[in-house]
């Protein structure tokens, strides 16, 4: 499971009077969005999902969706994530919404 925030922008295109298409050098920001990913390798399947943004929260509505849908015989679920290196208030966080959404 991982997460990664990515720049959304909107390329500004014209059409030149015999119908070619310009696109010019400048851009149109339109914020930034969160993009989720979870791979399962031995079954060659990957889900993403694109959010508004990036809390403890949301994270863990990403894997109730995983274990809602795709997984919901599943029995354990293994996760692997690299939020290790995150401050300790942002972990000590997402246990409590962990143990307050399965707890």
């Amino acid at each position: 499971m991982d997460e990664s925030p990515k720049q959304l922008i909107g390329i500004i295109q014209y059409r030149s009077t015999n119908g070619t298409r310009i696109e010019d050098s400048d851009y149109i920001r339109h914020g930034v969005g969160e993009i989720y990913m979870a791979f399962e390798p031995l079954a060659g399947q990957r889900f993403v999902e694109v959010k508004d943004d990036h809390k403890a929260v949301t994270w863990v509505s990403v894997l109730a969706g995983l274990l809602d849908g795709p997984y919901t015989t599943c029995l354990k679920m293994t996760i692997v994530g690299d939020n290790l290196t995150g401050p300790p208030e942002r972990c000590a966080q997402t246990q409590r919404v962990l143990h307050g959404f399965w707890g």
